[in-house]
């Protein structure tokens, strides 16, 4: 998945690496002396002000809303939960923390390690932007390399999960409210979930993805942009209606106390 990360003034398309041996070899590296183009850390890199146009500054804030697409993903499932009242927020809370975090910390790894230059392993080169795991998993993890591929194997299908998940619970309500076939709305003896929705969601988002990617990649990345953009909308919506919905509480708690 791809993260903008400013440096120098240039819109760096960094990959995440996902295993956390590989945020700690790639931090060894940098600090024994033994990475391929030592770049310090800069505060810099974080500030929004030296993207280099806003064409690139609104390409890089879609794609990183894009990459933490799925959070909310617990919170369609609150009625197949314990606790459905507490776990799901929390859920998403930690959630939410805990990526922010792993994706702050491998970006900053990959670049301290592999620098912004064009060289064989630097993050500007644009021989290895198409597929940056390949490319560092050898000299940063050396023989645990084969922990790359099985991170990324995880990722790509957790992330097939969170796309399917949500809209299968969409897919159920509107089975349950005949807006789908009736089918839509059966659920699974065994798991309590459901099951027919959520295959076909599965199949339907794996055979969209599969396509694109065989089709062309253009479509592909630009199909991914435009996600980010309407998932920025919905996001900010949520956010509105739940400052909303706390303040009119609040003012009916006030309004109705003596």
């Amino acid at each position: 998945m791809p993260v903008a990360v400013i440096t120098d003034g240039t819109m760096i398309p960094a990959r995440v690496l996902y295993s956390p041996r590989s945020r700690i070899a790639a931090l060894v590296h940098f600090t024994d002396g033994t990475a391929f183009d030592t770049l310090g850390f800069s505060a810099s890199w974080f500030n929004p002000f030296l993207a280099p146009s806003f064409s690139a500054f609104a390409a890089g804030v879609s794609l990183s809303i894009y990459i933490y697409w799925g959070w909310d993903v617990t919170l369609t499932m609150n009625e197949e939960t314990k606790d459905p009242e507490r776990t799901p927020g929390r859920a998403a809370t930690l959630t939410v923390g805990i990526i922010f975090v792993l994706y702050i910390l491998v970006s900053v790894a990959a670049l301290m390690f592999s620098g912004v230059g064009t060289g064989e392993l630097g993050l500007g080169n644009e021989e290895i932007q198409g597929n940056v795991f390949a490319a560092l998993a050898g000299p940063v993890m050396g023989p645990f390399a084969i922990l790359m591929s099985l991170a990324v194997l995880s990722s790509s299908a957790a992330s097939l999960q969170s796309t399917f998940v949500g809209p299968a619970r969409t897919m159920l309500s509107m089975g349950h409210y005949k807006a789908f076939p009736q089918r839509f709305a059966a659920i699974s003896p065994r798991f309590k979930s459901p099951g027919f929705a959520t295959v076909i969601a599965g199949v339907v988002a794996w055979a969209f993805y599969a396509v694109m990617r065989v089709l062309s990649t253009d479509v592909l990345t630009d199909t991914i942009l435009t996600l980010g953009i309407m998932i920025c909308f919905y996001y900010g919506v949520t956010a509105f209606a739940c400052v909303w919905s706390s303040c009119s509480h609040r003012l009916w708690a006030a309004s109705s106390s003596p």
